[in-house]
């Protein structure tokens, strides 16, 4: 442990029973704690990890280290480390090998499109004959084998030893959401970013963030990474032209935009029901694209997976070809058939501008009428509500409020919040029971109408008082849509 620590350039006296003692890795948690693990004992949000120093022993832990001397005798040798948190990053890298310095490591951030991004990546980085992994909203790990995912960016100890897992596991290249509240926590400390991109800016997290000045400098953080060697930013956004210019004159930049001058391009783009074609131009080549996606905004995540690829040093015939192939994440803008000749889109929309864009979108894919269900989480930023309210009716014909993640909140006081953005003349209604109203929803779509399922997009559940039910919007949807009765 001396030489681990003398290397975190951390060189403390230990008790001599520490100074030997071998590192085969750490933990933050107690509960992932692994057998021969060293526990590392931080403040948490209601509790201190000395707390769990028993439940870290009895699965395996060595040793603890702390931020501070334990008040009582605890059961494993111990030595304090003063702002141990802040360290925990460099001392997981070093405790598994430093496994992003053996990989290519994308880091996606951004309000909307993390999650299309980083799996869009995925997909055509296995096209192109890479072996990628992939972290994030759905999971972690390789294509078709993704783990569950608690949080959209674990903890430091857990994405290093993710990485050197995914490394030992024969990938070469990983692609992950990179969330402020990451960049903030230091949750991706000692990873080592070989490309970054960010996708845009918009309000959310103002619950954790002071502001959007606030939010944007913790996105940026991500762009002055140490030995980043490139950066993808979208030049559609004024939050990215704005990141733009604050980049070292030495780090290669390649902006994206549609139907506007950038390094990148989509122009002559058009969405039918059949998806998006456009023409992708970059530098002095051009080729047309066939897109099997919904969405102008899905259009936007694309260009950046291709900026990231054309960075990397693969050519652009081949990207063009790789994109041709890219496939609907699922709960992202995830199409499903709807009875008489109507669709239904599912959708993780859950931000003001999400919806404005995914309503935006889907008026290119509607013939008659766009109809919207949303709610908004409990616990979460409360001053989004009447803007989601806004959103929708400024962009749809009919919209149907009801409950999203309600949580610990009272379900009727988040609809009274969200209700009190609309106009008197909203075409408007409320029925809380998310099942009930999406069966409501399709039964009332008609020829030509879509459908639009927002919030809540891959989520297997729904979360009310502390206990998460079995709810999947796309299942509903399907079973209201014909295939199993309502």
């Amino acid at each position: 442990m001396d030489s681990w620590l003398q290397q975190a350039r951390l060189p403390l006296s230990l008790p001599v029973e520490l100074q030997h003692c071998p590192v085969r890795g750490v933990a933050l948690d107690s509960r992932q704690v692994q057998p021969g693990d060293v526990f590392l004992a931080v403040g948490g949000a209601s509790q201190h990890g000395l707390a769990h120093v028993e439940q870290a022993r009895q699965r395996g832990a060595v040793a603890v280290l702390s931020d501070r001397a334990p008040a009582n005798d605890i059961s494993l040798p111990w030595a304090a480390v003063p702002d141990l948190a802040a360290h925990a990053g460099t001392l997981a890298d070093l405790a598994y090998g430093r496994p992003s310095q053996q990989l290519q490591v994308l880091g996606v951030t951004g309000t909307n499109g993390k999650t299309s991004t980083v799996q869009f990546l995925g997909q055509a980085l296995t096209h192109l004959g890479r072996t990628p992994a992939t972290q994030g909203t759905l999971g972690s790990g390789f294509a078709g084998a993704l783990q569950a995912a608690e949080r959209t960016t674990p903890d430091a100890t857990v994405t290093q030893r993710w990485l050197a897992q995914m490394h030992a596991a024969g990938a070469d290249v990983v692609a992950m959401e990179v969330s402020s509240h990451a960049l903030v926590q230091g949750r991706v400390d000692a990873v080592r970013f070989t490309g970054a991109l960010f996708t845009n800016l918009s309000r959310d997290h103002l619950d954790y963030h002071r502001d959007m000045e606030d939010y944007f400098a913790a996105k940026a953080r991500l762009f002055a990474w140490p030995a980043l060697h490139f950066a993808v930013i979208n030049q559609d956004d004024a939050w990215g032209r704005r990141l733009s210019t604050m980049l070292p004159p030495s780090l290669r930049a390649i902006g994206y935009a549609i139907d506007a001058p950038a390094d990148l391009s989509a122009t002559q783009v058009h969405c039918g029901s059949d998806g998006i074609a456009l023409t992708l131009s970059y530098q002095d080549q051009s080729l047309p694209l066939q897109l099997a996606l919904l969405g102008r905004f899905n259009l936007s995540n694309v260009l950046g997976v291709a900026g990231a690829l054309l960075a990397m040093g693969h050519a652009f015939p081949q990207v063009v070809e790789a994109l041709a192939a890219l496939q609907p994440v699922p709960g992202r803008m995830q199409r499903i058939d709807g009875p008489r000749g109507s669709l239904i889109v599912v959708d993780y929309a859950h931000t003001p501008d999400a919806l404005t864009q995914a309503l935006s979108s889907l008026r290119a894919h509607t013939r008659g009428r766009l109809i919207v269900l949303f709610g908004c989480g409990g616990e979460r930023d409360r001053g989004k509500r009447p803007l989601m309210a806004q959103a929708a009716e400024a962009a749809a014909d009919h919209i149907v409020v009801t409950d999203d993640n309600p949580r610990g909140e009272d379900g009727d006081a988040i609809v009274a919040e969200i209700c009190g953005g609309f106009s008197a003349q909203a075409p408007m209604r409320v029925q809380r029971d998310r099942a009930a109203a999406i069966a409501e929803a399709i039964e009332a779509a008609a020829d030509g109408d879509v459908v639009l399922i927002a919030g809540k997009g891959h989520e297997p559940y729904q979360e009310i008082a502390g206990t998460r039910w079995p709810f999947d919007d796309a299942e509903i949807a399907r079973r209201c849509a014909g295939a199993v009765a309502c």
